[in-house]
């Protein structure tokens, strides 16, 4: 038998509000990362991006969770997940050979200052997407507040 589990809503909703608190601190630390001096230690990979692989992989299992729960089988709980903003670390990440080629391309003075924009630009697409995450996450939690209120 295919039967979706059921989900507590004040379950749900306190995972999906810690699950804010992570969104904050790795917003915090992009913005650290775009200030002068975290800017140039992320540019040349010093700073680290586990917290990043640690929100995709919480964003991950709520997102899963969810899925796989009872809560689908609710049409408005359903069009909201549609809207889901996706989210992968890879884009984010700092890979080795590309921290390598950002090192050489920025001793090449002409290519510098691109190299330089890109990051900057990188950091904040990164913070926009947190931000667009945070965003999703809050009208999920009234949206689940609402329903549990109904239920009770």
């Amino acid at each position: 038998s295919d039967t979706k589990k059921p989900v507590k809503y004040e379950k749900l909703i306190a995972s999906l509000n810690s699950f804010r608190d992570t969104l904050a601190d790795t917003n915090e630390d992009v913005i650290t990362r775009m200030k002068f001096s975290g800017y140039l230690l992320s540019l040349i990979g010093l700073r680290e991006s586990s917290n990043i692989v640690l929100l995709e992989r919480l964003y991950k299992n709520i997102t899963l969770s969810i899925m796989s729960s009872n809560l689908m089988e609710d049409p408005d709980i359903r069009q909201k997940l549609e809207e889901f903003p996706n989210f992968s670390y890879q884009r984010y990440l700092d890979l080795r050979w590309r921290l390598f080629l950002r090192l050489i391309l920025l001793l090449i003075p002409p290519v510098t200052l691109i190299v330089l924009i890109y990051h900057y630009l990188q950091l904040h697409w990164l913070q926009m997407k947190i931000n667009s995450i945070d965003q999703f996450i809050t009208d999920l939690v009234e949206l689940l507040e609402r329903k549990s209120i109904l239920q009770s």
